[in-house]
This record gives structure tokens, sequence and C-alpha cells, in this order.
């Protein structure tokens, strides 16, 4: 088949858990026989990337670099482009973008697949017209693709319950760490290996990195170790400001921005505890990718996280959404017995190794590629 993925901001992955998704897929996809062409955003792209990446075709086009308009405009162009080429499947990321979609259905050969990796008008950083906007996106991300995929158990039963229809679930995969020796010196990041809390994320408010700045600095500053909040702004530079005030006079506590390849694989294999304070998710890879590094989980108790851990357990903690005292709670169960924690973290990041395969994602999206053709056939009857 060939395959057009839009709505992401580009190859090769550098953040962004949409963009990991596309470049895992697309790679597997292409590996199996099939044409694959990625959409990219020229301020995301890497200009010497080239035209080709992991045997994908990279096509940068414009779009308004702006909060509200970014997604939308390029998408929108893309669509366009994508309409002039011979594609079987057009495949949308996200909702937002979504809204495009009515461009690609009117050409009548292509199927029109659309993932939903979150519901994206929950998201603080929307004003009421960007949220109205999402809303509507959402609804019709239930009816006007030829088929729809959502990556987590919850946003099925969302589209259940919301829209009464079925999608196809094919959650993120993930791909076991390989230890490798680093060049990259924790040192220059301020914090020692093993001795150190880990977040990775955009710094965004659904994020919650506030409540953890807020339960970390509750921890005894003689007995708790450093934190590294890795990640950075996405139109949110207010919050930012707002997080750098928290963590100013608590010098172990430590927001380098975004870290990429070599140091963020660094910075993961050296934390002794991987958290996800997020009050929103689709399938968090930053929560995959720690549990494939062996690391002890302190999650937030939304649907998906608990979809991943079941429980509160050793090497797998729990805590109250938005509640910065439940969440300094499970750090103190995570910093008790550290050897417990640890064995736990190894235990739990198999358990997850075993249910969540990209080779498996692919299969998923395979087969949700047919149903689109299908339902295409059938209306071009």
């Amino acid at each position: 088949m060939r395959v057009a993925m839009l709505g992401c901001r580009g190859l090769p992955a550098t953040y962004g858990g949409v963009e990991r998704h596309v470049e895992e897929i697309g790679a597997r996809l292409v590996e199996r026989g099939h044409e694959v062409t990625v959409y990219c955003r020229p301020h995301y792209s890497d200009a010497d990337t080239g035209p080709w990446y992991r045997g994908m075709r990279r096509v940068v086009l414009p779009g308004i670099a702006s909060k509200r308009l970014d997604a939308l405009s390029h998408t929108a162009v893309a669509a366009a482009h994508a309409a002039t080429q011979d594609f079987d499947v057009v495949h949308y990321h996200a909702v937002g973008p979504g809204l495009v979609s009515p461009l690609s259905r009117a050409r009548r050969r292509s199927a029109v697949v659309l993932t939903v990796h979150g519901l994206d008008f929950a998201r603080e950083k929307w004003g009421p017209g960007a949220r109205l906007a999402l809303q509507l996106s959402a609804r019709m991300s239930a009816y006007l693709p030829d088929r729809t995929i959502v990556v987590a158990e919850a946003l099925r039963e969302h589209y259940r319950a919301a829209y009464g229809v079925e999608t196809s679930y094919v959650p993120n995969g993930v791909t076991p760490a390989e230890a490798e020796e680093s060049l990259f010196d924790l040192a220059e990041l301020g914090v020692k290996r093993g001795d150190y809390l880990l977040s990775v994320g955009r710094l965004v408010p659904e994020k919650g990195t506030h409540l953890l700045l807020e339960a970390f600095t509750a921890l005894p500053p003689g007995a708790r170790p450093g934190l590294l909040a890795v990640g950075g702004a996405s139109y949110t530079g207010d919050y930012v400001q707002r997080l750098a005030a928290l963590a100013q006079g608590v010098p172990d506590a430590h927001l380098p921005g975004f870290l990429y390849g070599e140091q963020l694989r660094t910075a993961y294999e050296g934390a002794r505890i991987f958290v996800q304070s997020s009050t929103l998710e689709g399938m968090p890879l930053t929560v995959l990718e720690a549990a494939a590094h062996g690391l002890p989980l302190v999650l937030s108790d939304i649907p998906v996280h608990v979809q991943l851990l079941g429980s509160d357990r050793p090497g797998g903690r729990l805590f109250t959404s938005g509640d910065s005292a439940s969440l300094h709670r499970a750090l103190e169960r995570a910093l008790q017995d550290p050897e417990a924690e640890a064995a736990g973290g190894r235990l739990v990041g198999q358990e997850l190794l075993d249910r969540f395969s990209w080779d498996r994602a692919v299969d998923g999206t395979l087969d949700a590629y047919e149903q689109g053709l299908a339902a295409r056939r059938r209306a071009r009857r």
C-alpha cells in the first residue's frame, strides 16, 4: 500500500509521542514492503536529514507557526498535496488535524484513517474557541474517517459512550532498552547516576510538573534524591516561568529543557525512579520507555495509568491525579525500600514489554487500513 501520514510534526522524532508513534509505525510498514510518506513541518524537521528517513519519504511543507494554527494549517497544506498523489490510505494523527480530513474524503479512492492519541480538547492551554473546535473535531473523528484508531482502552470506551461507535484499539509499542556506553556526563545536568527522580514530557499544565515540584519540595531535603524534569514549552511560556519560580531555591531540582538522543537515553538509564504526574494522557510513550529501562514508576491514577499498572505496588505506585499531597505520599513509599522498589520496577517493566509491541501495533494498523479500504469500496458502490 501507499500510505500518507499527516498531522504530526515530522521526522526524525525528537520530542512528542505522536511523532515517535509515526516514526516507529511508519518504519515498520516500510520493512513490510509498503510505501510511507510523512508530511513534516519545517520548524521541527532537521533540514540535513534529507528526503528519506528510515525508508520513509519526508515531504516538508509550510504552515503557520502559531499556537492555534500550527497543526491545522500545516495539515491543510499536506492534505492538498496528498490529494495530488495516488495514496491508498491517508492517515491523520491526532484529533485537531482531523478537522482537515474532509479534504481527503473528497478523493474517493483513498481510505481515510485517523488515530486518536488523546482528547485534545481537554488540554488546559486552549481557550474557549479552540476548545469548541477540538470538540467538533473529536465528534468528526468518530464518524467521518473510514476507520478510527485509538491508542488506549479509555479512549475506546469514550468513543463507545460518547459517540456510539466501535474503534480499532492499537496501543503504542515499546522497544527493549539495550545497555550502551554513553559519553554524556549526567553531572552536566546537576544529578548523580542512580540518585534522581526523572520526569519527561512537554512543560504544559496537564503534564502536572508543578504538582511534582510541590511534592518533591515537601520531601526532607537531606534524604531526598535529585529531580530532573526534562521537557520544554509548547506555546506555554507563562507556565514554564511558573515552574522556574517553583524550582528557584531548590538546588536539587533541575529543569534542563528538552533532551534528545544519547542525552535522553542516559537520563533514563541513570534515574532511580520515573514519575508521570499527568492529569491527561493517551498512551504515554515516556512511561513505556521508562518501563523498558526497568525503572520503578510513580504515576497518577488516570485511566491509562491504571490500565498499565493495575494497582499500587512496589515498582508501580499510583497517586490521586491532581493531588500533590497524594503524590508526596507515593514518592515516600517509592523511596522507602530501594531494593524492593528496584526489583518491582524490573518486574513491572517486563510485564509492559510483554504487553506492548511495535510489531503488534503495526499488525493492528494494517488491519485498520484493510477495514478502511473495505469501507471506502462499499461507499463507492
